[in-house]
């Protein structure tokens, strides 16, 4: 388990690898392991700690990173970045 922050961003994974996107607020994660061919919104969940994650998977064989950027629910709002996790 890898804790990707925006502070300390993981820049990559091997295969099996679980990434934990860390947020500060409630968001919808918007991701994509296909250069955007074909996306996945996942809501993220409450650590019970004040924050809030969404774990994301890097798969054997991927041959794109998983790129994802973040709805913030309670702004109601896109990030406005793309952020980027290469598959190794």
């Amino acid at each position: 388990l890898e804790s990707w922050k925006p502070g300390r961003p993981v820049r990559s994974g091997k295969a099996g690898d679980v990434v934990r996107v860390m947020a500060t607020d409630r968001c919808l994660l918007h991701w994509t392991d296909t250069d955007w061919q074909t996306t996945t919104d996942t809501e993220s969940q409450s650590s019970g700690l004040g924050t809030h994650f969404v774990d994301l998977r890097v798969t054997k064989g991927q041959q794109a990173p998983v790129r994802f950027t973040f709805y913030w629910k309670d702004k109601q709002q896109w990030e406005g970045r793309d952020y980027a996790v290469e598959a190794v």
